[in-house]
């Protein structure tokens, strides 16, 4: 049992296999695992913090054209005169 809240978006590999949670003691999640000793990978991949990533980069991406367009804009309002 690990002591932390479950949660739809964690997921579980043991020995490279992906394996199921199970919801212990109401909250929190646990794995089944082989006598011995075994490898556990846990990953917490909330699909929001992937899309807000993406987000946020498209927004760098068009900020940064906004601000190299208005630059140029501005040279060639400036050599016109």
């Amino acid at each position: 049992m690990f002591v932390d809240n479950n949660d739809r978006f964690w997921s579980a590999s043991v020995d490279d296999q992906k394996v199921s949670i199970t919801q212990t003691n109401t909250l929190y999640k646990g794995l089944w695992l082989p006598a011995g000793r075994s490898s556990i990978t846990w990953k917490y991949d909330p699909w929001v913090i992937r899309y807000l990533r993406y987000s946020a980069l498209v927004a760098l991406i068009l900020l940064g054209t906004a601000i190299v367009i208005s630059g140029w804009e501005y040279e060639r309002r400036n050599d016109q005169d």
